[in-house]
């Protein structure tokens, strides 16, 4: 069933919960805020760098990055699809494939944020800066396209009945992964050039 992009977002359609497709809104958002606490550690390379943001940016991107993946992969690109028939396949296998190299590219992310935390030392900083620079780049270009694109395509095509699958599916894979429950207390922090 497609809804008239007029009408609002039924928020009924998960009375106990959070509307799902909010909820996923705001996990995208989340991603791009670590993106952009990524480019505030690679603007101070070389100069004071915040190792508290460090390790907290490293175990956000382990929380969040992998459950919004499964997430993705196990529950709303399938759901997308039957929507549609083939046409979003092609895309959601190259999303998938984005995926595993993201999270590829983020475990190194993740020691490199260790290794600056522990003050950085042995740290090559131009090639930490590429790094850096490289990752949120990609992240933030991926994630820009997961919400232009098939959020909204979500919000087009999926039914009440779709929307009440998602939440649940969506409950269900916070409940198998606890430590993404906490992807919400991602901070906001000023930007600051040492």
């Amino acid at each position: 069933m497609q809804r008239n992009k007029e009408e609002p977002e039924p928020l009924s359609a998960c009375p106990a919960v959070e509307n799902p497709l909010t909820a996923l809104a705001r996990l995208y958002q989340e991603q791009l805020q670590i993106c952009s606490r990524l480019e505030e550690v690679a603007d101070s390379l070389g100069g004071q760098i915040d190792m508290q943001m460090c390790q907290e940016i490293a175990t956000d991107i382990r929380r969040s990055m992998a459950f919004l993946h499964r997430f993705e992969e196990d529950v709303l690109h399938p759901l997308l699809a039957d929507s549609d028939g083939t046409t979003n396949r092609q895309t959601f296998q190259r999303l998938s494939e984005e995926h595993f190299a993201d999270q590829g590219y983020a475990e190194e992310i993740i020691e490199l944020l260790t290794a600056l935390r522990r003050g950085g030392s042995d740290v090559d900083m131009e090639r930490a800066g590429y790094m850096l620079r490289g990752f949120f780049e990609t992240v933030r270009r991926h994630t820009v396209f997961e919400i232009e694109h098939v959020l909204q395509q979500a919000r087009d095509r999926l039914s009440v009945t779709d929307l009440e699958k998602l939440g649940e599916q969506l409950e269900a894979h916070r409940m198998m992964a606890p430590v993404a429950c906490t992807v919400t207390r991602v901070k906001i922090r000023s930007r600051r050039r040492v």
